[in-house]
C-alpha cells in the first residue's frame, strides 16, 4: 500500500515539475486561432519597484505555460464535439449532427432581431429606384438577387431555442415593399434552393456558404430567371455536370473556433462535363477600395467566346465563389464581377464605364439592409 502512494506523490511531482522543466527550456505551442486576446508579456524585474513582478510572472506564466494551449484545445474539442457547446457562443452556434452557424446577423434576420423600421424600408425602396432610374439612363437594366443564409434552408439542425420569426422577417419587408413601390425585378432563391435540398447537401456543417451542389442549383435558377427576358442559352442540365463528394478541412465556421484542421466533413462539388465557352479572368485595372482585405479579387471580368451575347455587371460578395463565376459567365458575351467590400453599392462610375445590359446586385439575406447603409452618392454640384 505504501508503494502505491509512493508512486501516486511521485505522479504528483512529475506533474508539477514537467511544465516548470518544458516553460525555462524554451519549448512553445503553436498559438490559439480563435483566442483574441493579447498574451500577457514577459515582465521585467525592477529592483526599485518589485512589488507589481509577482502578479505580472503571474500572468504570463498563466498564459504561456507549456501544454496550456493543448488543454484548451482539447478542451474545446471535446465540449464541442460531444456536448455542442460553443467556445466563442456569441460568434459561433453549435447545432445538432455537427452543424455550425454564425451568431450575427444571418441569426438576427432570421429570428426578426433585425427588423426595417418604415423609415429604414422607405430608404431602401427609394436607394433602389434610383438606381433602377440611373442603369436606365445608362441603357441598362438593374436586378436583385436574394441569397439565402444557412439559416433559411437548414433550420432543422439549428441550435433548441432559435426560433424563426413569427412574422415577416426583413427580407420579407423589404420584398412586399419592393412589390408596392417598385419597378425593380427581384429574385428570391430561398425557395429555389429549399425545392434543391432532395438532390443532396447545398451546405458545409462547418462553413456558411453553399456547396458546389448550392452553387449549381442558384446558377440554374438565376439563369433561368434572365432568360425569360434576354436571348441567353439555358442553364446547364443536372446530366449534364458530374456531382460528388469529396473530404473537406476547415470550414470558415469551424475555423473560428479553432477547429479547421479536424473538423472534417463530406464537401459535395459539381464539375461540367464539358467546357465552357469563356475565357481566363481579365484585370480591369479598377483600383481597389482602401482597407478591403480581398485585392486580388475586387474586380475580375470574363469574355464569352460568343460576343453577340448580352453584357453582365455583378455586384457580389464570397458566395459568387470561382465555379459560379464559371457557370454564369458562360450565359453572358463580357461579365464584369465588382466584389465592393460588402457593401453592395451600385458603383456608377464602374457601371457608366463597363456600360451592361444588366446590373446584378447579389445579396445575402444577412446584408439586406445594405441598400440603406450604402447608397449611392450623387455626384457634387459645384457652384459658379
Amino acid at each position: 500500500m505504501k508503494k502505491l502512494e509512493h508512486c501516486f506523490i511521485g505522479l504528483f511531482c512529475l506533474c508539477l515539475l514537467v511544465p516548470a522543466v518544458l516553460h525555462f527550456s524554451g519549448w512553445n505551442e503553436k498559438r490559439l486561432s480563435f483566442e483574441n486576446k493579447q498574451l500577457a508579456p514577459m515582465p521585467f524585474i525592477r529592483l526599485s519597484s518589485l512589488d507589481p513582478f509577482p502578479s505580472q510572472y503571474d500572468a504570463y506564466f498563466n498564459d504561456h505555460f507549456p501544454g496550456r494551449n493543448s488543454l484548451i484545445f482539447g478542451y474545446t474539442y471535446f465540449s464541442a464535439r460531444y456536448f455542442l457547446k460553443s467556445p466563442k457562443p456569441d460568434v459561433v452556434l453549435i447545432g445538432k449532427e455537427g452543424w455550425l452557424y454564425l451568431a450575427n446577423n444571418e441569426q438576427n434576420v432570421y429570428t426578426g432581431s433585425l427588423l426595417f423600421s418604415e423609415l429604414e424600408l422607405k430608404k431602401s425602396v427609394e436607394e433602389i429606384e434610383f438606381r433602377r432610374k440611373k442603369c436606365l439612363e445608362l441603357g441598362s437594366e438593374y436586378r436583385i438577387v436574394i441569397i439565402p443564409s444557412k439559416y433559411s434552408i437548414y433550420p432543422e439542425y439549428l441550435p433548441s431555442g432559435i426560433g424563426k420569426c413569427t412574422g415577416p422577417n426583413a427580407v420579407d419587408q423589404l420584398l412586399s415593399e419592393l412589390k408596392a413601390h417598385s419597378k425593380v425585378p427581384v429574385l428570391d432563391l430561398r425557395s429555389g434552393l429549399r425545392n434543391c435540398k432532395p438532390f443532396g447537401p447545398l451546405f458545409p456543417k462547418g462553413d456558411n456558404h453553399w456547396n458546389g451542389l448550392g452553387v449549381f442549383c442558384a446558377y440554374r435558377e438565376l439563369v433561368s430567371w434572365l432568360a425569360i427576358d434576354y436571348p441567353i442559352p439555358a442553364p446547364l442540365k443536372f446530366n449534364e455536370v458530374s456531382i460528388y463528394d469529396t473530404l473537406m478541412y476547415g470550414g470558415n465556421i469551424s475555423r473560428m473556433i479553432g477547429m479547421g484542421d479536424v473538423w472534417r466533413e463530406q464537401y459535395r462539388k459539381v464539375t461540367p462535363l464539358r467546357p465552357l465557352p469563356q475565357k481566363s479572368d481579365t484585370l480591369m485595372g479598377y483600383p481597389c477600395p482602401t482597407g478591403f482585405g480581398y485585392c486580388n479579387e475586387y474586380e475580375v471580368e470574363r469574355r464569352n467566346t460568343d460576343t453577340t451575347l448580352p453584357t453582365l455587371f455583378v455586384i457580389r460578395d464570397s458566395f459568387t465563389n470561382p465555379l459560379f463565376r464559371d457557370l454564369l459567365s458562360a450565359h453572358f458575351g463580357r461579365t464584369t464581377y465588382i466584389w465592393d467590400k460588402w457593401e453592395h453599392r451600385l458603383n456608377l462610375d464602374l457601371v457608366r464605364k463597363e456600360k451592361p445590359k444588366i446590373v446584378l446586385c447579389m445579396v445575402i439575406e444577412s446584408m439586406i439592409d445594405c441598400f440603406e447603409n450604402y447608397p449611392e452618392v450623387p455626384p457634387a454640384v459645384t457652384k459658379k
